[in-house]
């Protein structure tokens, strides 16, 4: 069973992995001659990648701000074809949100936590909000 790279910093990036994909903790891996583990699947969708030219899409901030932004993000990555790797980072405002939310814990547990409430109920309504057309559809 091949492990897990450990981080750059920790190891030489010229070992060379010529492993088959492997299964760690639920997920199907397979090893760049980099170092690099990329998850291709898991255990329900089960992928292989076979070294082909691998897409990474990235969406952040505003181009993942509310739900209008989310699906036209989904139709994007849906219009590539071939192996791709979409990486999702926080919605809009959000990063900024949970470092006031830290420095509030330390004034102000109350008011941290209702913060951190509204963050969650931002979240709820997005995703609500993306679901709703899916629900007119069935």
């Amino acid at each position: 069973m091949a492990v897990l790279p450990e981080h750059p910093d920790r190891q030489s990036q010229s070992r060379a992995y010529s492993n088959p994909p492997d299964r760690t903790a639920g997920f199907l891996f397979s090893f760049h001659a980099s170092g690099a583990a990329v998850r291709v699947g898991d255990e329900r969708t089960p992928a292989v990648w076979d070294g082909a030219k691998l897409l990474v899409l990235t969406f952040g901030g505003t181009s993942v701000a509310d739900a209008d932004a989310i699906r036209r993000a989904a139709a994007i990555v849906g219009g590539q074809r071939g192996p791709r790797v979409v990486v999702v980072s926080a919605l809009a405002g959000v990063t900024a949100g949970l470092l006031a939310v830290a420095d509030l814990a330390y004034a102000d547990e109350r008011r941290a936590l209702s913060a951190l409430d509204a963050l969650v109920a931002r979240h709820h309504e997005v995703a609500r909000t993306i679901e709703q057309p899916a629900r007119r559809q069935a």
